[in-house]
């Protein structure tokens, strides 16, 4: 079975879409900007055992001409599109709702398979950032994890609006 970034890597040859003949290779994207956003609010009591302002994290992703929010809850996954926004009134608006908000960039996907992890909102933000952090299992780890070891980010509370 063929890997899909082996079926990526296949495109530079001529590809029929619709009729139309589109000829050249993919070139790799750019880097894509994300929020990382921290809350304490939860409905959950078993959650509450974690570290007050980080029991719960999901991420806002740029993609394209929109912002993609990217929710994992106990009950289900909230998935919003929100049309182009600068990131500037996204980050100001959550901000304003009492997060905590990081900013990252999506790093490139590695063509190997994760370790097993229970599913959380943390191993679900962690996987959509690209981010191999095993030891990573709390909101908390993960805010440390991104201000310890990613360069180039900046964390913001209301304070910085």
């Amino acid at each position: 079975m063929m890997s899909s970034v082996a079926k990526l890597d296949n495109l530079a040859q001529p590809v029929s879409c619709d009729g139309a003949e589109v000829f050249g290779e993919l070139s790799a994207p750019a880097p894509r900007r994300a929020l990382v956003v921290f809350s304490g609010d939860v409905d959950l009591k078993w959650l509450r055992v974690l570290r007050p302002g980080y029991r719960h994290c999901f991420v806002v992703v740029h993609s394209g001409d929109a912002w993609v929010l990217y929710n994992p809850l106990s009950n289900g996954t909230e998935l919003n599109v929100w049309p182009v926004q600068p990131e500037q009134c996204i980050r100001d608006w959550l901000l304003c709702q009492g997060y905590k908000v990081v900013e990252v960039s999506v790093r490139p996907f590695v063509p190997k398979a994760l370790g097993w992890a229970p599913f959380s909102c943390v191993e679900a933000v962690k996987r959509v950032l690209g981010l191999r952090a095993a030891w990573v299992f709390t909101p908390w780890q993960l805010h440390q994890y991104l201000e310890k070891q990613l360069f180039g980010i900046k964390s913001l509370t209301v304070r910085d609006v």
